[in-house]
């Protein structure tokens, strides 16, 4: 019945035609969405899973996708943090510190309005340990300047 209709074809290709572009993502674990990774990188992807963490420390794998560069910097301060150079350490803080003060006022206010809307005090509790939780996880120098003000 679709494809009677002379019109139906046009209307699919018109569609696909105007869609916009996505917005270039500059998160690394984001980036992954933009395509596969190479048959040569998921080698290296297999050795850095199994590689411990006194291996992570010195491993520098050669990875063709540029993706995964920043990728391994994530994978290593969330699993073997103590893997971490210097270096590794100081731009993890910065990427941590970016993106939790990015998100964290639209995290707090949603968790504001649940607040006003929770009823029981099971609830209320949870929403308020999530509110601690938040707090804890702030950088240093955010928390020195909640401090401050």
């Amino acid at each position: 019945m679709l494809l009677a209709d002379p019109s139906f074809a046009e209307n699919i290709r018109t569609i696909f035609q105007t869609k916009p572009e996505y917005k270039k993502v500059t998160d690394p674990e984001g980036q992954l969405y933009d395509g596969f990774v190479q048959d040569r990188d998921r080698l290296r992807i297999e050795t850095v899973r199994n590689a411990s963490e006194r291996q992570l420390a010195d491993f520098h794998p050669d990875f063709t996708d540029e993706r995964l560069v920043p990728l391994l910097l994530h994978y290593k301060a969330r699993n073997y943090p103590k893997s971490l150079s210097e270096d590794e350490a100081r731009a993890w803080e910065q990427w941590r510190t970016e993106r939790i003060t990015r998100r964290l006022p639209q995290f707090m206010k949603s968790l504001e309005a649940m607040m006003t809307k929770a009823k029981s005090e099971g609830k209320q509790f949870i929403l308020q340990e999530l509110q601690l939780w938040a707090e804890s996880i702030l950088p240093s120098d955010i928390s020195d300047q909640d401090a401050e003000n």
